[in-house]
């Protein structure tokens, strides 16, 4: 695989994780949406409603690591090809001005690394959130049928 086809790869992938994203944020959106028109009839704070209330807190802190990832990933991209452009300036460099570039570059990497750990963090508490408030909400109209 040339460096073109390599590139075109990477930028699709990127393209698709962005697109998912973007998917459960409007997905969280649209639940939020609707408990809160079918909410309509919820009076106050008692045991039985504490499950809806649940799951449109779980649904509003997806949307928030949601807004998080998005940003940090929109962060993280345009970094990377900041310091590519600031570090194709020093190709021709000697000894001494090499060392340097490395230790930009290791410390690059750190921070990249760092800022992937936060977006996978937040990837997973988004997804997980979402699941946490369906199973909620779904509780919470258990609960409302049966009327316990």
């Amino acid at each position: 695989m040339d460096n073109k086809e390599r590139n075109d790869l990477k930028r699709s992938i990127n393209d698709e994780k962005s697109k998912h994203r973007y998917f459960l944020l409007s997905a969280t959106g649209a639940c939020i949406g609707f408990a809160v028109s079918q909410g309509k009839d919820v009076i106050g704070l008692t045991w039985r409603e504490f499950p809806y209330f649940f799951a449109c807190a779980s649904w509003l802190l997806s949307f928030y690591f949601g807004c998080r990832l998005v940003r940090l990933v929109n962060d993280l991209l345009a970094s990377r090809l900041m310091n590519d452009e600031f570090l194709e300036q020093f190709t021709d460099l000697d000894t001494e001005g090499n060392q340097w570039k490395q230790k930009i570059v290791s410390q690059r990497a750190a921070i990249e690394d760092r800022k992937a750990w936060q977006a996978r963090k937040y990837e997973g508490s988004q997804f997980a959130l979402i699941i946490l408030g369906a199973c909620s909400y779904l509780l919470s109209r258990v609960v409302q049928m049966v009327g316990v």
